[in-house]
C-alpha cells in the first residue's frame, strides 16, 4: 500500500470513529454490525473500532448475548475525578434549601438533582446523612404564584440566558397594567419572593415582581448583555434599602436612635452594608447612607415606640405623619410621643402649674 492510501485508510478510520462516538454521546448505541453499516466496511474492521473506542473514558462495551454494544456513561467521565471538598458539598447543600422558593416549578426538583449529584461524588460519611434537615432556609410566605406561571418563569430564564428582548405584560402595585419591552438582566431573590431586574430602552434598571408578570413574549431579537461598567448589580442596589432601586435619587445620611433594649442585637446584626452603631446612654445610634424610600420607613416603623429619626428631618416628618394617620385610622388621639425606648404606661405624670391670667 502506498503512503497516499495509508494516509486515506486513516482518515477514513478517523472520520468513522467519530461518526460512532457522535452517535454515543447523543444516547444511541452501536454494536459491529451497525458501525461496519455506518462505515460500509468489513465486521473485522468494526471489532477494531471497538477495542479502540472503549479506551475513551465513558465508553464500555456490554456483552448482550452474542452482541457486544458500545454505550456512554457520562458518568464515568467523572469516575477519575477528585471528590469535591466538604465546603463544595455544603455549600450545594445551602444553594438547595432555596429549593422551596421554586416550589411548583422544574427549578426546585433541578436544584435537589444537582445536590443528589454532588453527595453522589463526594466521599461517603456519616457526615454528610441528613444534610436536607441539617442545612436549611425557613421560607416566610415564598413565591405563591409559581405553581401556575412555571411557564412564565422559563421564558423569563429563557430571555436571560440568550439576551433576548422580551415584552412582559405587567401588573403595578396600583393594580393598572401595562405592556413592557425589557432587556432582562437578572433573575433576585428578595424576602422570600422573585424579581426580574430589567431595562428598557428609555428607563433604568427596575425590579418587576414576578408574580405581577401575567405574562411573558421572548423576542427573537438579541441585545448585548450589558458589560459589568454598565451593569454591576453590586454598584444598583448599594444604597438600595432592599429591592427598591427607585429614581436617580441622591443617598442620605439617616440616623436612627433606637431603645437602649436594642443595643445587643444592633450589635450583631447588620441592616446595610453602610451602617455604623454607636452605642449610648440614651439608646442605639444607627447610622446609614442609603436612598429614601418606603422600604426605609417601613424598616423604621418596624421597631415602633423604640426608634426615633433623628436626621434628616424631612424623613423624621414622614414618619411622624405615617403615625399620626395610622392612629387616625385606629380611632385613637394623637398624643405626643413617649420618650424612646418607655411605654405610655411608665411615663410619670408631672403636675401642671396654673396658668396667671394676663
Amino acid at each position: 500500500m502506498t503512503a497516499r492510501g495509508d494516509e486515506k485508510g486513516r482518515k477514513g478510520t478517523l472520520e468513522r470513529v467519530l461518526a460512532v462516538l457522535d452517535g454515543l454521546l447523543q444516547g444511541k448505541e452501536h454494536d459491529r454490525r451497525s458501525i461496519a453499516e455506518l462505515g460500509k466496511v468489513e465486521p473485522s474492521t468494526a471489532d477494531r473500532d471497538i477495542r479502540l473506542l472503549t479506551k475513551v473514558r465513558g465508553v464500555s462495551a456490554v456483552k448482550e448475548g452474542k452482541r457486544k454494544v458500545l454505550r456512554f456513561d457520562p458518568q464515568k467521565l467523572l469516575s477519575g475525578s477528585p471528590a469535591p471538598k466538604d465546603a463544595a458539598v455544603i455549600a450545594a447543600c445551602l444553594g438547595t434549601s432555596l429549593a422551596s422558593i421554586f416550589d411548583g416549578s422544574s427549578y426546585e426538583r433541578g436544584m435537589r438533582d444537582a445536590l443528589a449529584f454532588v453527595l453522589d461524588r463526594a466521599k461517603k460519611g456519616k457526615k454528610f446523612r441528613d444534610v436536607d434537615r441539617k442545612f436549611i432556609f425557613v421560607r416566610r410566605g415564598g413565591e405563591a404564584a409559581l405553581a401556575e406561571k412555571a411557564g412564565e418563569l422559563d421564558d423569563v430564564i429563557d430571555a436571560l440566558l440568550r439576551s433576548r428582548y422580551a415584552t412582559i405584560d405587567y401588573c403595578h402595585f396600583s393594580g393598572k397594567r401595562e405592556n413592557i419591552r425589557i432587556m432582562p438582566l437578572s433573575l433576585a431573590i428578595y424576602d422570600h419572593q422573585l424579581y426580574v431586574i430589567g431595562r428598557s430602552d428609555t428607563k433604568p434598571p427596575y425590579p418587576y415582581r414576578f408574580s405581577r408578570i401575567m405574562g411573558v413574549d421572548v423576542d427573537q431579537t438579541a441585545f448585548s448583555y450589558p458589560p459589568r461598567l454598565d451593569y454591576d448589580p453590586d454598584q444598583v442596589f448599594q444604597h438600595s434599602f432592599g429591592i427598591f432601586i427607585g429614581a436617580e435619587a441622591d443617598a442620605i445620611d439617616v440616623e436612627v436612635l433606637l431603645a437602649p433594649r436594642w443595643s445587643t442585637y444592633a450589635a450583631a446584626h447588620r441592616w446595610h452594608l453602610t451602617q455604623k452603631i454607636e452605642v449610648r446612654e440614651d439608646g442605639v445610634l444607627v447610622r446609614l447612607h442609603v436612598k429614601p424610600c418606603p422600604e426605609l420607613e417601613s424598616w423604621i416603623l418596624g421597631f415602633g415606640e423604640e426608634a426615633r429619626v433623628l436626621k434628616p428631618a424631612s424623613l423624621a416628618k414622614a414618619i411622624a405623619g405615617r403615625v399620626a394617620a395610622m392612629a387616625a385610622g385606629h380611632g385613637l388621639v394623637s398624643r405626643t410621643a413617649p420618650p424612646v425606648g418607655t411605654s405610655p404606661s411608665r411615663r410619670r405624670s408631672r403636675p401642671q402649674k396654673p396658668r396667671t391670667r394676663r
